[in-house]
Order: C-alpha cells, then sequence, then structure tokens
C-alpha cells in the first residue's frame, strides 16, 4: 500500500463523525525575527517546531505566528539566509494562550552555523485576562496524590470539589475537549492515568465564548502526543506487603486496623504505563502515545474497594501538509463496592441464641452459643416441630440453621451492600486544515459514553428448601401454619411458585434462571406481563399477572446496639437494582483567524445530542417504592418509556485584541436546549389521570426549547515588563444535571412523599466578576492577587404542589440563588537554588437560599418551616491555606554539600489547612437554624521522595509517598448533631471548639455507633519505582 493511500485510509477513518462537546486544546506561538545588531525585521525567516510537521514564515514586519500547537514543550529553530540559525530549547507551549518567543539571528558568512538557547518561560502570562492554574505533566509526577480530582483541589479557590463557592457539579471536566462529565448526575466519570497527561487547566474566572454549561470552572486535561524518538514510562507503587491476614475495629481509634504486618486496609496495587513514538509504518508523518493504568485498591474500610482498568491513547497524523488529524480515545471500566458501618458486622450462627434466633443478640450464657454444634429445637430431624421440642413456645421451629444448608454459617453483613459497575469511554477525533499562514479551519467529533449498574444480591434467589425449584416463601417447619418469620412480605399468604394455583408444582414456560430485566441477578421481577403468571398461594386462584416490586420480600433485623444481623436473609441495606446507559454525541466547526498582528478572531459552531437511558427501582423504608424507566435498548428484556434524547446547540465568537499597551479577550455565545418532552401535564396542580397512582399525565403538552445570551469580557493591562493588572466580566449558564429534568418523569405517586423532574426547568446562571494584579519580584518568584464576586440565580431545588386537599408532590424548580466573594494570594517561586513552590491562600464567604437542590424537599419531610433567609452554605470555608513546596538537584548540577548522593533526588510537601466548616445546630423547634455554627479546623500533610538512578538509556526512579504525614485526624461530619454537642463539648461552656479535648471531639463528631467514616485517615505509605526509557 502506497503512503498516498495509506494516508487517505487513515483520513477517512477519523473523519468519520464521532459526535462529542468540545473544547481548546492548542495555544498559539508568536513572535518577531530581526537583526541582532541593527534591530531591523527580517522577512522571510523560517520558524520550524522541530519534532513536528508545523512551523511558519516571517512576513515583512518580521512577524511570525504558528497557530494550533499541541501543549507540551519544544524546540523551535529560526533560520534565514546568511544568517546562524538560533534554536530555542524548552519552549512551553499551553492551551488558548500565546507563547511569546522573539529571534535575534546573528550574521554569519558560515552556513548552517547553530546558536542554541535554552529558555525559561516567563514568570507574568501577559495575555490571559482571567485566573487559570496550569499543572503541567513534569509536575503532575512529582505530587503525591492518585486521582485528578485530588490534584484541582491544590490550586487556588477550590474546597472539596467546589470551585469559588460552587455547587457540586459546576466545574466541567473535558478530557482532549470532550466533556466526560455524567449528563444525568453530573459527576467526572472518567477514570484518566495520571501519565497521560499532557497538561491541566483550571480555569475559574475569565471563561473563553468557546466554553458553556459550566458555572464555576473548567478543567481541561490533554492527553499527551507523541514524538519523533520513541519514549516511555513505566511506575508501580504499592502499600501491600504481602502480610496482611484480616482486620479489625479499634473501637477506641474507631478505625480499622490490620491484624499483623506492614501492609495497611487499602493494600494498594497500581500499575501505569505510557509509550510513545512514530507510528509504525507511517514514518515522521504520524505520532501516537498510548498509556494504561491498573488501579486495585481495597478501600480505607472493608468491602470499600476499587477495581479499575483504564486504557488510552492519542494518534496525529500529518496526510498532507496543510492538514493535521488528530485521534484519541480512553476507556475505563471498573468494580466497587460500599462500605455502611451498621452493616460492617458479621452474624456467625454458632452464636445465635436458643430463643428466637432470627431476632435477638447473642448470650454466651447460651446453651447454644459457640458450641460448634448446628443447634435446633428439631431434635429427631423429622422437620417439623414435634410436641415438646418448643422450648420457647413459640410455635416456630427454631434452628440456628437460617440459611438450611445443614451447616453452621457466617454471614458479612456488607455483602449485602449494593454493589458497583462501572465503565465509561471517550473517543474524539480532530481534523485541522490551514487555509494560510494565518488561519484554519477545525472540525472536532466524538462520542463519551457512561454506564453504571449496581444491585444488591437479593437472598429470594437462594432455593432455600433445596427443592431445586426458586420458591418465594415456604412452610420451613413442616406444620402447615404460616408463621410469622415465613410470611416475608406479610400478605398472610405463602407464596409459592404455583404457577398456575392447581397446587402442583408444574413445569412452566417461565425460565426462573434467566436474568431477564439486565441486572445481573435472577429475581421475582423476571415475571413481566407479558409472561401471563402469577403469583399464588398453594390452591388459589391468579390475582395477578406478575409478582410487583412491592410485593418483594423486604425487612431487615438488628441487635440491641443497633447494628444490622443476618436475621431470615430478607434483611438488605436497599432492595434496589439500576442500569444506566448514557451516551452524548456532539461535534464542532471553528473558523480562526489571524487577521493581523493586534486581532485574533475564532467562530464556532457546536451541537450535541444526549441518548438517555435509566432503569432504576428502590424499595425504600416503609414499603414505598420509587423508581423510573427511561429509554429503550436493543439488549434490554423489556420495553421502557420514550426515548429520551435531548439536544443543544451553539454559536459563539471571540477577538482576541493584543496590543502593547493592553489585551482585550472579547466574546459572545448563543445556546439553544431543547428537552424533547411532549408529556408535560398542562396544569401542575391537577398533572395526573389517577391520583391515586399518578402514573398518566393529564391534558401532556410539549415542552419549548430555551435560549440564552453568554457575554465575555477580559482586559489585562501590563503595568510593566514585570507587573500586570486585569479584570474580566461574563455571564455562565448551566443546564441543571438531568436528573433533574427526567426524574421519576411517569409521575408515579405510589409511593409517599412523590418527587418529580421537569424538563420545562431554565438554565442556572452565574454572573461572575474579577481584578487582579500580579509582580514579579526578582527572577524567580512572583505574588498573585485576586478579587471575586459571583451572583448565581436560577439554582435548582424543590417546589411543592397540592393535587388533593391533602395530598402533594414535590417538582424540581429554579428557585435558589446565592453569591459568593472572596479573595485569593498566591506567592509562586520558579525552582532555582533547589527549591521552588507555591503559596495559596484564600478568604471567601459563600451564602445562598440553599446548599443543596432537595434543601425543601428535605425540611418539609420532616416537618420544618422552608427558612426564607440566607445561610452560609455547606463549603463555606472562611480561610483555606495550600501550599507545594519542593526541593530538587538535577543529574547535572553540583549537589549540595558537593556530596555525590544527592543528584537526582527531590521531594515533596504538601501542606493544607482550612477553617471550620459550616453545621447546623440540633432542632429544637419547626423553626431551624440552618449553619451557624463552625466545626473545627483541619490541617494536613503529604510528602513524596524520589531518587533517581541513570543507567544510560534509562532512569531508574525509586520513591515513596507518604499521605497525612502527622497521622492527624481531621473531622469530615458529624454523625449525630445532639450526639457531637453533648459529648464533644468536653469543658462544658455551651459550644464544641477547640478549647474542648481534640480525641473526644473526634469520637463525639463519629456518633452513637462510633462510624470511622466521620473522621479522615490517619497516615498510610506507598512505596514505589519506576523506569523512564
Amino acid at each position: 500500500m502506497s503512503n498516498t493511500v495509506r494516508r487517505y485510509a487513515l483520513l477517512c477513518l477519523l473523519a468519520f463523525p464521532l459526535g462529542l462537546l468540545m473544547a481548546v486544546t492548542t495555544g498559539k506561538i508568536a513572535g518577531r525575527v530581526v537583526d541582532s545588531e541593527t534591530g531591523l525585521s527580517l522577512a522571510g525567516a523560517n520558524i520550524i517546531v522541530e519534532g513536528t510537521m508545523i512551523g511558519s514564515a516571517s512576513d515583512s514586519k518580521g512577524e511570525y505566528f504558528i497557530l494550533d500547537v499541541s501543549p507540551g514543550v519544544y524546540t523551535i529553530r529560526a533560520e534565514v539566509i546568511g544568517y546562524k540559525i538560533l534554536v530555542h530549547k524548552k519552549i512551553r507551549v499551553m492551551v488558548d494562550l500565546t507563547t511569546k518567543l522573539d529571534f535575534a539571528l546573528t550574521q554569519t558568512m558560515i552556513e548552517g552555523e547553530e546558536v542554541v538557547v535554552t529558555a525559561e518561560r516567563p514568570l507574568i502570562q501577559k495575555d490571559l485576562t482571567g485566573s487559570r492554574n496550569i499543572i503541567t505533566a513534569d509536575q503532575l509526577a512529582d505530587i503525591p496524590v492518585e486521582d485528578i480530582e485530588d490534584v484541582v483541589n491544590l490550586t487556588a479557590g477550590f474546597i472539596n470539589g467546589h470551585a469559588r463557592g460552587g455547587r457540586d457539579g459546576e466545574v466541567v471536566y473535558q478530557l482532549d475537549g470532550v466533556s466526560t462529565m455524567d449528563p444525568v448526575t453530573g459527576a467526572f466519570d472518567s477514570d484518566v492515568p495520571e501519565l497521560a497527561v499532557e497538561e491541566i487547566s483550571v480555569i475559574t474566572s475569565g471563561f473563553s465564548a468557546e466554553f458553556s454549561n459550566a458555572q464555576s470552572g473548567i478543567v481541561n486535561i490533554v492527553m499527551k502526543e507523541g514524538s519523533n524518538t520513541y519514549a516511555g514510562k513505566l511506575r508501580y507503587k504499592t502499600s501491600d506487603f504481602g502480610d496482611f491476614e484480616s482486620h479489625q475495629f479499634n473501637e477506641e481509634e474507631g478505625v480499622y486496623e490490620p491484624t499483623s504486618g506492614f501492609s495497611d486496609m487499602h493494600r494498594l496495587k497500581n500499575l501505569e504505563f505510557s509509550f510513545g513514538g512514530p507510528t509504525p509504518l507511517l514514518g515522521k508523518s504520524s505520532t501516537f502515545n498510548v498509556s494504561g493504568e491498573i488501579y486495585n485498591d481495597e478501600g480505607r474500610l472493608p468491602n470499600n474497594y476499587d477495581h479499575t482498568y483504564t486504557l488510552g491513547g492519542k494518534v496525529v497524523f500529518y496526510p498532507f501538509a496543510n492538514d493535521k488529524i488528530s485521534f484519541s480515545g480512553l476507556y475505563s471500566i471498573g468494580d466497587r463496592g460500599n462500605y455502611s458501618h451498621l452493616w460492617s458486622r458479621t452474624s456467625d450462627e454458632d452464636i445465635l441464641p436458643q430463643y428466637e434466633p432470627i431476632e435477638t443478640d447473642p448470650d454466651p450464657l447460651d446453651s447454644w452459643y459457640g458450641n460448634g454444634l448446628l443447634d435446633t429445637e428439631d431434635a429427631n430431624g423429622n422437620g417439623i416441630l414435634d410436641d415438646n421440642e418448643d422450648l420457647n413456645f413459640n410455635g416456630i421451629l427454631d434452628s440456628e440453621d437460617l440459611n438450611n444448608d445443614g451447616a453452621l454459617t457466617k454471614y458479612d453483613m456488607l455483602e449485602h451492600l449494593m454493589t458497583y459497575d462501572v465503565s465509561s469511554y471517550n473517543i474524539s477525533g480532530t481534523w485541522a486544515h490551514t487555509i494560510t499562514d494565518k488561519s484554519f479551519i477545525k472540525l472536532q467529533v466524538g462520542v463519551y459514553r457512561t454506564y453504571m449498574k449496581y444491585n444488591v444480591e437479593e437472598n429470594i434467589n437462594e432455593d432455600a428448601n433445596h427443592d431445586g425449584v426458586l420458591d418465594l416463601e415456604w412452610d420451613r417447619n413442616g406444620n402447615g401454619i404460616l408463621d410469622i418469620d415465613e410470611d416475608l412480605n406479610h400478605n398472610g399468604v405463602w407464596d409459592y411458585e404455583d404457577l398456575n394455583g392447581n397446587g402442583v408444582l408444574d413445569d412452566t414456560d417461565i425460565d426462573m434462571f434467566t436474568d431477564n430485566d439486565n441486572n445481573d441477578i435472577v429475581d421475582q421481577s423476571e415475571l413481566a406481563e407479558e409472561d401471563s403468571v402469577a403469583f399464588v398461594a398453594v390452591g388459589g386462584n391468579p390475582d395477578r399477572l406478575n409478582m410487583p416490586w412491592e410485593d418483594l420480600p423486604f425487612g431487615s433485623a438488628k441487635d440491641s446496639d443497633g447494628f444490622f444481623i443476618y436475621g431470615t436473609g430478607a434483611g438488605y441495606y436497599r432492595l434496589r437494582w439500576n442500569e444506566d446507559d448514557k451516551l452524548t454525541y456532539s461535534a464542532k466547526l471553528m473558523y480562526n483567524n489571524q487577521i493581523n498582528t493586534n486581532h485574533y478572531l475564532q467562530l464556532g459552531l457546536e451541537g450535541t445530542r444526549w441518548d438517555i437511558f435509566d432503569h432504576d427501582v428502590d424499595l425504600a423504608s416503609g414499603g414505598n417504592v420509587y423508581g423510573q424507566n427511561i429509554g429503550t435498548r436493543d439488549d434490554w428484556g423489556q420495553e421502557g418509556q420514550d426515548k429520551i434524547s435531548p439536544f443543544s446547540y451553539g454559536l459563539f465568537a471571540e477577538d482576541k485584541m493584543e496590543f502593547e499597551e493592553f489585551i482585550v479577550n472579547l466574546g459572545v455565545r448563543y445556546d439553544y436546549f431543547d428537552p424533547k418532552w411532549d408529556k408535560y401535564p398542562a396544569d401542575l396542580t391537577d398533572p395526573v389521570v389517577d391520583t391515586n397512582v399518578g402514573g398518566e399525565v393529564k391534558n401532556p403538552q410539549n415542552v419549548e426549547g430555551k435560549s440564552y445570551f453568554s457575554p465575555r469580557l477580559g482586559v489585562a493591562f501590563p503595568i510593566s515588563q514585570r507587573s500586570r493588572f486585569y479584570f474580566n466580566y461574563g455571564k455562565m449558564f448551566q443546564l441543571p444535571i438531568m436528573a433533574f429534568l427526567y426524574q421519576n418523569i411517569n409521575w408515579d405517586f405510589s409511593g409517599a412523599f412523590p418527587m418529580v423532574g421537569n424538563p420545562d426547568i431554565k438554565p442556572e446562571t452565574t454572573i461572575y466578576y474579577e481584578i487582579g494584579l500580579e509582580y514579579q519580584m526578582g527572577l524567580h518568584s512572583k505574588l498573585k492577587a485576586v478579587g471575586f464576586y459571583k451572583d448565581i440565580k436560577g439554582l435548582t431545588d424543590t417546589k411543592r404542589y397540592f393535587y388533593t386537599s391533602s395530598n402533594y408532590y414535590t417538582i424540581r424548580y429554579n428557585i435558589d440563588y446565592g453569591k459568593i466573594q472572596g479573595l485569593e494570594l498566591t506567592l509562586e517561586k520558579r525552582l532555582s537554588n533547589y527549591f521552588g513552590g507555591s503559596i495559596n491562600y484564600t478568604y471567601s464567604i459563600a451564602v445562598g437560599k440553599s446548599s443543596s437542590s432537595s434543601q425543601n424537599y428535605s425540611l418539609t419531610w420532616a416537618g420544618t418551616i422552608i427558612p426564607k433567609e440566607e445561610s452560609y452554605l455547606d463549603w463555606d470555608q472562611r480561610h483555606t491555606l495550600t501550599s507545594n513546596i519542593y526541593f530538587r538537584v538535577g543529574g547535572q548540577e553540583r549537589p549540595p554539600f558537593g556530596l555525590g548522593f544527592f543528584r537526582h533526588i527531590g521531594t515533596n510537601i504538601i501542606v493544607q489547612y482550612g477553617s471550620g466548616l459550616p453545621y447546623s445546630p440540633p432542632q429544637r423547634t419547626r423553626e431551624t437554624d440552618i449553619n451557624t455554627m463552625r466545626r473545627l479546623p483541619t490541617y494536613n500533610v503529604d510528602l513524596s521522595l524520589e531518587k533517581k538512578f541513570d543507567l544510560g538509556s534509562v532512569l531508574l526512579s525509586a520513591f515513596v509517598w507518604v499521605n497525612n504525614l502527622t497521622d492527624r485526624k481531621n473531622i469530615t461530619g458529624i454523625a449525630d448533631v445532639e450526639w457531637y454537642q453533648l459529648y464533644g463539648d468536653t469543658n462544658q461552656d455551651g459550644v464544641v471548639d477547640a478549647e474542648d479535648k481534640y480525641e473526644e471531639v473526634l469520637r463525639a463528631a463519629r456518633g452513637k455507633y462510633n462510624d470511622p467514616r466521620y473522621n479522615s485517615e490517619g497516615r498510610t505509605i506507598r512505596f514505589g519505582i519506576a523506569l523512564d526509557f
């Protein structure tokens, strides 16, 4: 196959529409070429980015522009006949910013003579008109954190995922321009290996008009591209040293601890790799980079495991001189467990009491207790309760053999919690065509999918009486009487699998061992309407066509101190199953033109469509059933509701004006969103045909689409070569997560306190203002001060509607608001004299109508009056301080004290401090005080230490990460406010504060049941090695 044919084939493959919301992922290099002696402009100089196929030529003014450059570190050369070639090394290009690079060439008579200069990035980025923190691949490798979100939380303005006071879900994560947010939940659902990342750009203000649907922040992650030489990295870290036997709960400290060895509870095993270079068979016209990760973490707490496997890559191809095609993808799959403290005990049949073993606590004085025998009242083993065998006269054949397996069994109650299977992938393709040296068009397409399935392992699947039939209920003791512990759904009859009601267990066409509802469990819900069969008592008549979810056995048993035990086996955290599958398609077309030296124009058009599939059933306490049945899919065994396929499109224009005296970013965008829903009730006070159960909308109407404009303005004034002042203003809209639009969209009123979504909800709005000042101090340091204010309107909460005189439902509504204001101070020092780092301090005030999108619902459910005044938001942290100080000695530097051991050694120390977050005091009346009290401050220290060994073509590294170096336990929440106030106030002064005994306050926060989730984790240590080649 010829190279031309091969290039056309790859071009056709990558240009195939894949569709997805994307954002800018490239930067620009610009400068001037002059004669070093005269200062006169040099026209016709060739400026080449080495290792790529991109470059430019200087015009009559000596100016040049290289557009659409991927982020990274480059070597750039300028050459013209009669002058020495000038090479600048270590030039870093950053997303959406201009890298200024001038060339002063020296005349020569010797052709090909080179001058090499190693450049340093300016501390003051003059064209930046907003707040942006950039983390490079080198910086990311040195930070002792394992998660991209944890890295983002180290930047100024972030508090536990909240950017400058915004709610959860208001920060949008993008990978190579593709939004990786779950459209239904608003969560960041991709696992991105750190070795795959070239740059992370964190934007909290001064948003380009290209960005939409993000109120508080954008995190733009760009994957690595390959270079013209092969290179790679392999890294492994672990906290599992093979000596872990089991764990135990330390009641005093409220933590789980290994019973032996040096391993911790996590037993982490984490392998990462990255490899790239020229694409085989395509020569210098293409490069690739592939990366992956295996992440196995058993969790800080039992059953809280996370097993995730990720593979991704990126291919760049230059099929023709003026065309660049890139293709990137990432696939992640994982399974995760859950921890609930009250479900954390093990039920042991051998320590159950003699009387009523299902319901009461073990008693060491009981004759059945811990004797190693399978005790039962059935003394003669005939399976029925004979005379004188009923020791406690309750009419039930009591036995330790709760699951009827003929042996003593231990039940780990954590296995009764939900398990989660998750996966996601994103695929994106970009085609850029250079029209002239100063203009190009770009088409970006892609698809993002996120999938999750979770459920409990229902005990009703067990063949409890070993008759080969999946019975729902059966006569355990053979007494012919329906005992209380046998009537699992409390309907007064045995529910057999006598499907035809003839009193005989006949064969049936229904395969009770086929998972028809695709929830990984064969359960009673397999019988759909079309099966035309019935669950009835022996000898009865069919009274329904299927066993409805609300009739499934549900209940639980507790011991006297409130922890759950096995009981009948019908006790589960929640009888629930869910499968959701969300696909996001979109495409973007952009035109970019460097019109002249001062104006860089960007125009764009984009469209997005979502396909949403969500099947969920939840049996809550009290017999209430909640759920939804949205969308259809080819492999789904039952018909769902109408397909949910909302769409949006947007137009934007922006002019970046760069002058010596000032820089202006002026932009505007228009967005339109259509929920594509035509079953919205005409009257919200009379929404359904049957008010008893709902399910059918009355007088359904079509929901109209929404449109909105977003102006953006940013201005920067370089005061001098060492300082600049800037300000920006903008209006950002964000669609509420689609759970708020389509929740319970069938308007099911069968459960208590029904809540429905609202497809007619409007976008949430934030208007932001910011001013900033940067000043360079000396050669290597700068100070930045930023003031910001945000006015937020139309936040989602709930509103109550009465559809009868006494019954109401709750609907999502744009009813909340808030305002945020603050000051950020950042001191940054570039690496010199072996050390560098940054210190960020934020002072902020975050107030609003509510912290939660369901606060009104929760307060109404509790019988509390909904307050009308604003309160401090849950994440209102007045003072936040984060520092990252690092020490580095390179391989070529003179080491400290002249000791060679210190070559190739480095360490990072991360210190975080936060003043106390607010909480609400105990409620004494129907009026509640929200967030009027403060928890204690928190702080944490993380440390990494690395030593490298140069082995020629391979660089070997050994490192250790220590998280929570000081083993400080912080309060992460309050389990029970009454308990916290009572036992945390050790000095009895009426308030829990720093004057109380800290260890007692920590324990009080864990509540009555000593739940360890309300204290942060203690010290953990990871050891690792890495190979760079």
